[in-house]
């Protein structure tokens, strides 16, 4: 599965001026969470709810709500945003299919491995009964800064791997 056949397409986003009030109207208005953050069109970071949370004064503050509304109408999505947000294209997926034995801390030291060679692990599919070779596949997908030569390295660790599906280029 790429990125592609799940990500939402129409985007709600925001302006770094954007005001907090602003912003918890809009994800209050449209059921989100989450808003990027842009500047001439390109990515400088996101807004959650949780961020939101974080900035908004607690119930037992001693400001009047007038207070507590004119200080948050001067917060902006520039200073509460996450400016660190990890990211990816519409065909970026690595895919690989793996047989494992069918012994507890198998998938566990698989998924391991490929943290630890740099992967960023998306997805992982296994069944809980071997095939009729014994064997557990384990299906994974991850982003890597570069997927053959993790995949070089799982090889490298004795892991069989079956298929492999590199993002287009």
């Amino acid at each position: 599965m790429y990125v592609d056949q799940i990500m939402t397409r129409e985007v709600l986003q925001v302006a770094e001026d954007a005001r907090v009030t602003q912003m918890a109207a809009l994800m209050r208005d449209h059921h989100i969470r989450h808003l990027p953050v842009v500047r001439d069109g390109h990515l400088v970071g996101l807004v959650t709810s949780h961020d939101l949370e974080r900035v908004s004064p607690s119930p037992i503050t001693t400001l009047s709500v007038g207070e507590a509304n004119y200080l948050l109408g001067k917060l902006t999505a520039a200073k509460v945003m996450r400016t660190k947000v990890i990211t990816c294209v519409p065909d970026d997926t690595t895919r690989i299919a793996v047989h494992l034995p069918d012994t507890t801390g198998q998938l566990g030291r698989l998924l391991a491995a490929v943290n630890d060679a740099g992967g960023y692990i998306a997805t992982v599919v296994s069944p809980l009964h071997p095939d009729q070779t014994g064997l557990r596949i384990a299906v994974v997908r991850y982003r890597a800064d570069d997927p053959r030569a993790l995949n070089q390295r799982l090889r490298e660790l004795g892991y069989d791997l079956l298929t492999e599906t590199f993002p287009e280029a």
